[in-house]
């Protein structure tokens, strides 16, 4: 669930004197200047299978709020790749500025370089995020994060890719980034508690659609952890071998990404091992991830070639009045 943030000063002249002032809420009235923490997303190459070791990251193309081109947007983050025939997909979320709420945004590919935005393709009278598409059978599923909702819901595409209808919820519980994984005989869940993302929560079932949602008799799988409890986006499976991300916030949010090897997934036993003793992605120090990354996706495309896609933070200067958001 991210939300603009905003350190800014106000300077305002009395008497020929510089007055500096923090403002924290409200309408700020010029002169202003300030720095917003904004998202941006990223479409990659990568070369070689995912094997948790730290990642290079260099942009095919970076997408921001002013690619949204159907309402003034704030920032867009947490992307989720679908590849079907030729064209790949990229869902994320998109922060519309005028309620401050998040929706679901498209840009598709047929190369994956060149991403066209299509418009929100999921709107709901409350906020979301975290988008996870997949293919189940003959039908396309989505479960974003809904958490202000409530509950963990699934929606299926009426209309490929752009018309999407709630199908259940699943998961009773407001839980946030719910990351859903098939394996084995059973369905899994992957979410942290809404007032706790230091912990990290498992569920499974043995059909997607059911009611019987059970949560792991380990569950929570990792407890007070700043580091490594809350998801970072789709559980990848290479070679036979399973990746659970997670993002660290101990520093600040959105700091960075490291991924964990699932060693065990049953429905009663569940283990896993960092992979690395250095985090997977990490703030570049200039440009889009100037300060932070939090999540990423990846698929291969029908011509071979494996492209992922992350998310980056950075500050941007601000001249003028702005809605303050925290």
């Amino acid at each position: 669930m991210k939300r603009l943030i905003l350190s800014a000063l106000a300077v305002f002249a009395v008497g020929g004197i510089g007055i500096t002032c923090a403002c924290k809420a409200g309408i700020v009235t010029p002169p202003y200047v300030g720095f917003a923490k904004v998202w941006s997303v990223a479409v990659c190459q990568v070369d070689g299978p995912f094997d948790g070791s730290p990642l290079d990251v260099s942009p095919l193309q970076v997408i921001t709020a002013d690619h949204v081109t159907d309402i003034d947007a704030r920032l867009v983050a947490d992307p989720f790749l679908l590849q079907d025939g030729e064209t790949s997909y990229l869902f994320y979320e998109v922060l519309n500025d005028a309620n401050a709420q998040g929706d679901i945004g498209l840009s598709v590919s047929t190369d994956g370089k060149h991403w066209t935005y299509q418009g929100l393709v999921l709107n709901e009278d409350f906020h979301l995020s975290y988008p996870q598409v997949f293919k189940h059978e003959d039908d396309f599923y989505m479960i974003p994060e809904s958490c202000a909702a409530g509950a963990v819901r699934l929606y299926r595409a009426t209309n490929f890719p752009t018309e999407w209808a709630f199908e259940r919820t699943l998961i009773d519980k407001p839980l946030v980034d719910p990351t859903i994984v098939r394996h084995g005989d059973h369905w899994w869940i992957f979410a942290s508690p809404a007032d706790d993302w230091d912990d990290l929560h498992l569920y499974f079932s043995r059909t997607l659609d059911g009611t019987n949602w059970q949560e792991h008799p380990q569950s929570p799988i990792v407890e007070s952890s700043k580091r490594f409890a809350r998801q970072g986006g789709r559980i990848i499976q290479e070679n036979g071998r399973m990746f659970r991300i997670a993002q660290d916030h101990k520093l600040h949010y959105g700091h960075q990404v490291w991924a964990m090897e699932i060693d065990t997934l049953t429905p009663e036993l569940y283990s896993e091992t960092l992979t690395s003793r250095s985090p997977i992605l990490t703030a570049d120090g200039k440009g889009w991830n100037e300060i932070g990354m939090h999540h990423l996706d990846m698929h291969v495309l029908p011509n071979g070639k494996r492209i992922m896609c992350v998310d980056g933070l950075e500050q941007v200067l601000v001249v003028g009045p702005v809605k303050l958001s925290f």
